[in-house]
């Protein structure tokens, strides 16, 4: 595990799937501990070649159908690939100083048909937080890619959230969703069951709590999941930037293309004050 530090601010650092285990901004914990040991149940994981879920674990890329691991049974679900093929991977660490990591992977599996090379960056000031995801095609077939992260935001009472930019829901079995869903100003939390959705747009997310602002500024990541259900342990609200839907693998929305020798980049910034 290494360790970030800015002033009040720290960030702790797995190789193991370049994880996330605690996020602290100016003197405040940011980010809920995972309370059973799973990456994608708190903190914050890397999710690559493709956040949320690909249903049946299986999807077709030019004209070859590949398979996925059903690897959701800690989750009761004994069918579908969640979460991408990294976030157990052992990266290596290309550098690392004070404030700032830099870890790699070179990603092959037989259910998917090119090799990746996974690189992310994490760089801590004393306000932020800021992640950077780049991934290079290294082999020689063109690659199907959605990138996704996973941070759990804790609050305490209530949360709200706001966009600069409009916002649609995305459904992830309806390739012409955003002609069906309305635009949403606001998100707030439910009074009755929780959220397990997909949006799409909204620029700038602001998060607000009893006492704290969370900002989430994006950069090629314009779908987003909201997920706080049992494993949020009702403290916790889970937004997630991805760069496309909930299997995206499948129904193709916002899904890349990635070339062989090209490389894709995206990221987000988590900022954090006391309201």
């Amino acid at each position: 595990m290494e360790e970030l530090r800015s002033g009040q601010s720290s960030c702790r650092v797995s190789r193991r799937g370049a994880f996330v285990s605690s996020l602290t901004l100016q003197g405040m914990q940011i980010l809920k501990p995972a309370s059973d040991g799973y990456v994608t149940h708190g903190g914050m994981s890397i999710l690559v070649p493709y956040a949320d879920i690909v249903k049946g674990a299986s999807y077709v890329w030019d004209g070859q159908r590949y398979f996925l691991p059903r690897n959701a049974a800690y989750e009761n679900n004994h069918v579908d690939s969640i979460h991408g093929l990294v976030k157990s991977a052992p990266f290596s660490v290309v550098y690392n100083d004070e404030d700032s990591i830099h870890l790699k992977y070179s990603l092959f599996h037989s259910g998917y048909p090119s090799t990746l090379d996974v690189h992310v960056h994490y760089s801590l000031s004393r306000e932020a937080l800021n992640t950077m995801i780049s991934i290079e095609n290294t082999g020689r077939r063109s690659a199907p890619l959605l990138c996704g992260s996973h941070p759990y935001f804790l609050y305490e009472d209530f949360w709200i959230m706001y966009f600069n930019d409009q916002v649609r829901s995305v459904f992830a079995d309806r390739s012409d969703s955003d002609a069906h869903s309305r635009n949403i100003s606001f998100i707030p939390k439910k009074t009755d069951g929780y959220y397990d959705d997909a949006f799409m747009g909204g620029g700038e997310i602001e998060l607000v709590t009893r006492d704290r602002l969370i900002q989430i500024r994006r950069r090629s990541m314009r779908f987003f999941e909201v997920y706080d259900g049992v494993y949020a342990d009702g403290v916790s609200v889970a937004v997630e930037p991805m760069t496309g839907s909930p299997d995206a693998f499948n129904n193709g929305i916002g899904l890349i293309r990635l070339k062989p020798g090209e490389t894709f980049i995206c990221g987000f910034d988590i900022e954090a004050r006391g309201i």
